[in-house]
C-alpha cells in the first residue's frame, strides 16, 4: 500500500500557469519529481522545497514561496549556496516523506522553519539593512569571544 501526495508548483514570475513540479510520495519513503522545471534538481524557480511543502501542505503556501524565492535569489547565485542546496536535495525527500505521514511533525517543522522563513523574508525585503544587522551581530559575537579569552 502506498500513499501518494501529488502537488504542483507554478514557477514564480512566470506568465505560464502550467504546473511545473509533480511530487509523488511512495510507500517506500521516497519522493520523486516530474515536470519540466524539476529536471534540474529543483533549482531555479521550479520546485524542490520538499520539507516546507510537506509541512505546509502545498508548494503554493506563502512560506514555501518565500523559501523558494530566497533559494533562487541568494543561494543559487554562489558556489557555497549551490552546495548547500545540493546537500538539501540529497536528503530532504526522505525527510519530507516522513514529515508528510506525521501530523505532529508537520506542526513541529512549521515551528522550526519559522525563523528561516522570517529571516528569508526580511533579507529579501531589506537586504542592505539585514546585511548591516548581520555584520553587527557577527562583530558582537567576535568581541564577546575575544573578551572571554582575555578575562
Amino acid at each position: 500500500m502506498s500513499d501518494t501526495l501529488r502537488v504542483a508548483g507554478i514557477q514564480l514570475g512566470s506568465s505560464n500557469p502550467t504546473p511545473v513540479v509533480i511530487t509523488t510520495l511512495s510507500g517506500s519513503n521516497t519522493i520523486s519529481t516530474g515536470g519540466a522545471a524539476s529536471s534540474g534538481g529543483g533549482g531555479g524557480g521550479g520546485g524542490g522545497c520538499f520539507i516546507a511543502t510537506a509541512a505546509y501542505g502545498s508548494p503554493l503556501a506563502r512560506e514555501v514561496v518565500v523559501l523558494r524565492e530566497f533559494r533562487d535569489r541568494y543561494l543559487m547565485t554562489n558556489h557555497p549556496g549551490r552546495a548547500l542546496v545540493s546537500l538539501y536535495y540529497a536528503w530532504s525527500p526522505w525527510v519530507a516523506g516522513f514529515i508528510y505521514r506525521h501530523e505532529s511533525l508537520k506542526t513541529f517543522t512549521r515551528i522550526t522553519l519559522y525563523p528561516a522563513v522570517t529571516l528569508s523574508r526580511t533579507i529579501m525585503s531589506n537586504p542592505g539593512e539585514t546585511g548591516l544587522f548581520a555584520l553587527s551581530i557577527f562583530l558582537l559575537f567576535g568581541w564577546i569571544l575575544i573578551s572571554r579569552r582575555k578575562g
